[in-house]
């Protein structure tokens, strides 16, 4: 039986370590943005058992709008042998997202130095793709009819 009370700390640890500045980052960057932090659980009644860490963003002047620009990391079968399924960048809601996006993955890794390093080695990249994306939705806002009404 795998400890997975050390690969979620592992895991968190690790995550954490990279999103709180680059949360950071952002706020000074995009201050029209509300980015945050969740970490939950997914699947618990199910032998998926998995762990997800997601930074997103939604632009604070649309507020009744449902997109926002997710960093996600996911780490499932986490209380047998846990894998490294998801290093991405992906729109929720109803933006394009062939606009931007990014998926680190090619397949899923089994958790250990590897799936560490690989995040480790894949957040400079997502965290570039991310930059890219927000300013990609910034010009949709100012461009796109869907978003031509009054800011708050």
């Amino acid at each position: 039986m795998i400890n997975n009370k050390n690969v979620l700390l592992d895991f968190t640890t690790i995550c954490l370590s990279l999103l709180n500045d680059f949360k950071d980052e952002i706020n000074v960057l995009y201050p029209n943005y509300v980015t945050k932090i969740e970490k939950k659980h997914i699947g618990n009644k199910t032998e998926y058992k998995a762990y997800n860490i997601i930074l997103s963003c939604t632009n604070k002047d649309y507020e009744n709008d449902p997109d926002a620009l997710n960093m996600s990391f996911t780490i499932k079968h986490i209380t047998t042998t846990p894998i490294l399924c998801e290093l991405s960048n992906i729109w929720d809601g109803d933006i394009d997202n062939s606009l931007c996006g990014a998926m680190m993955l090619d397949e899923d890794v089994v958790w250990g130095k590897e799936a560490k390093d690989l995040i480790v080695k894949s957040f400079p990249i997502l965290k570039e793709n991310f930059l890219c994306c927000l300013c990609s939705w910034e010009i949709m806002l100012q461009a796109n009819t869907k978003y031509n009404k009054p800011r708050r």
